[in-house]
């Protein structure tokens, strides 16, 4: 009991397995107690230090009891203590009585059989209270997670509402550039590199706020994922164009993959195109990014693997985290919420992300769905 209620196996972890020890050699001496033609020379031995530990552990309790209450200060062990000491001082007494030391009265005579009763009452008042706590810490928890989770909805929905912002100025940003190339043919070179880049990044933003737009409407089961018969290979030539000069580094190979799957073209172009993109930035400088695609027991399967350097079993276990930058990602542009819009996208096609990184150098996502 007193194990349990100090949990000494997470606190006192040496007591417990004494309490253990003593609970065992007890059950192991309770038949010898009903049959006494079994008892020996030897197993008095055992009974006498059987008793002695009992008593050992009588003391080990009280003193438990005390240390707990200065460490935490609650009344709670105090209550345990006087309900420990009572049937203990009832003992003592009814000892002294039968001994001769004290005379044979009504109040000696019957003081043990009153102690435990007051026992029993002070264990059950202090079980009460014990039961009574665990109540108040689980209302006082379910009231922290409903708080907790109301401000993560809050601070969800603000940032869904900032992202829904940013599409116009992006698009205003976006079509400006595209009218000065336009409008201006003879600006210098310098300048159209310039251009570029505003194209370029703004069409970055504009996919990261995509991304979060989907998933957040994904995580909240608003937004149907739209399934349709989709050519492999004209889905796959749409994402070497949208990846631009930037798709000569990848290596497309078809094997054995049927002509059409069903799928939502526009997210698993976003999923698989976040993996790819991933391979591209964070590989060597020239190095090639392999994109495989084929049947595997009735499933489509997209194998991405690149020549970087891969991650550790550590930062693996945190892959898919919101936010979270490998150490060899940290040298990179990037906000760490490629690879969650992936697994998220996935999950709602009934698929599985898995990564993993290669025995020797590289990095391995594979995106298989039913």
């Amino acid at each position: 009991m007193w194990d349990k209620l100090l949990q000494l196996k997470k606190n006192v972890p040496v007591v417990h397995y004494l309490f253990m020890f003593t609970l065992l050699l007890n059950l192991f001496l309770l038949p010898f107690a009903l049959m006494p033609s079994w008892v020996g020379a030897w197993l008095l031995v055992v009974v006498k230090f059987s008793n002695m530990l009992n008593s050992f552990n009588i003391l080990v309790s009280l003193a438990l009891l005390i240390w707990f209450w200065q460490r935490h200060k609650k009344t709670l062990y105090l209550i345990y203590f006087t309900a420990f000491i009572i049937p203990a001082v009832g003992l003592i007494i009814n000892s002294l009585a039968n001994l001769g030391y004290l005379p044979q009265t009504l109040f000696t005579r019957y003081f043990y059989q009153t102690a435990t009763i007051v026992h029993v009452l002070v264990m059950s008042y202090g079980l009460a209270l014990r039961l009574n706590q665990f109540q108040q810490d689980k209302v006082k928890a379910e009231q922290q997670a409903a708080a907790m989770a109301e401000r993560a909805s809050e601070q969800r929905r603000f940032v869904a509402m900032l992202s829904h912002e940013f599409r116009t100025p992006l698009a205003v940003i976006d079509r400006s550039a595209q009218m000065l190339q336009l409008k201006l043919a003879d600006v210098p070179e310098s300048e159209q590199k310039r251009l570029l880049q505003i194209q370029q990044h703004t069409a970055a933003l504009f996919n990261l706020v995509d991304n979060f737009l989907i998933t957040e409407t994904l995580d909240n089961g608003r937004l149907p994922v739209a399934k349709r018969a989709v050519n492999i290979c004209d889905f796959l030539t749409q994402l070497m164009e949208e990846l631009g000069a930037q798709a000569q580094r990848v290596n497309v190979a078809v094997q054995e993959a049927p002509g059409h799957w069903n799928f939502d073209e526009h997210l698993i172009g976003m999923a698989v195109g976040n993996i790819v993109l991933n391979a591209l930035k964070y590989s060597p400088a020239g190095s090639p990014v392999s994109l495989a695609v084929n049947l595997v027991n009735e499933d489509l399967l997209f194998t991405i693997s690149d020549q970087g350097p891969g991650l550790s079993a550590e930062e693996l276990a945190l892959l898919g985290t919101p936010y979270f930058r490998a150490d060899a990602a940290l040298s990179k542009k990037g906000t760490g919420l490629g690879y969650y819009f992936s697994l998220r996208i996935v999950a709602a096609h009934g698929g599985v992300l898995r990564a993993r990184s290669l025995p020797e150098q590289g990095f391995e996502v594979s995106i298989r769905l039913p």
